[in-house]
Formats: C-alpha cells, structure tokens, sequence
C-alpha cells in the first residue's frame, strides 16, 4: 500500500463523479478509479440497512 492512499484506507475514498463520464467515480485523494455501479453495489452488501 502507498503512503498517499493511508487516507483512502482509514476513511475511505473521497469519491467524484468524473468529469465527462457520468458512469465512473474517481477518488479525490488517491486517484483510484471506480463504476458507479461496482461502488453502489458494494455498499449495499457492506450496509443493507442504507
């Protein structure tokens, strides 16, 4: 793990829709790149009651 993601991974990442792709979120701190779909399914199966 890289120093600059230790934010992302005490936190979580600071998603963003990215800027002409609606589909596909990028993290302000780290840069990881993510679907929307893939993260919002993601957190449905970490926190059902959201």
């Amino acid at each position: 793990m890289r120093l600059r993601n230790i934010g992302c991974w005490v936190m979580g990442h600071m998603f963003r829709v990215k800027a002409g792709d609606k589909e596909i979120l990028v993290c302000q701190r780290c840069g990881k790149q993510e679907l929307v779909a893939i993260k919002r399914m993601r957190d449905n199966t970490d926190r059902p009651w959201v």
